[in-house]
């Protein structure tokens, strides 16, 4: 199951790496892969069955070919230090929706 986990976590990271310039296409073949890894990793918290297990493999296998599809790598956007506490950002997102609502 933790295998399956990780290749769900891996799918994921592709679609953060995917860059916005990619066709329709490939956003949707790349996104039915997550959609997959993590339909199997859910399944196998359900029930341990070896079915399920070579979906893991099947999964990974695709996130493997996905990496074609991605024709300009887009970078995993990095914490600059200037954050706000989640409250802050509410707070400034209430202020904004009140004031542009009004």
């Amino acid at each position: 199951m933790e295998l399956a986990g990780d290749v769900a976590y891996a799918a994921a990271l592709r679609i953060a790496d995917f860059h916005t310039s990619n066709e329709f296409g490939d956003w949707d073949t790349a996104l039915r892969t997550l959609t997959f890894t993590n339909a199997v990793e859910e399944g196998l918290r359900r029930v341990a069955s070896p079915d399920l297990l070579r979906g893991v493999f099947d999964a990974a296998m695709s996130i493997y070919l996905d990496r074609f599809l991605n024709v300009a790598a887009a970078r995993v956007a990095q914490p600059n230090g200037n954050h706000q506490r989640p409250e802050e950002v509410l707070e400034d997102y209430r202020r904004f929706s009140t004031a542009s609502s009004g």
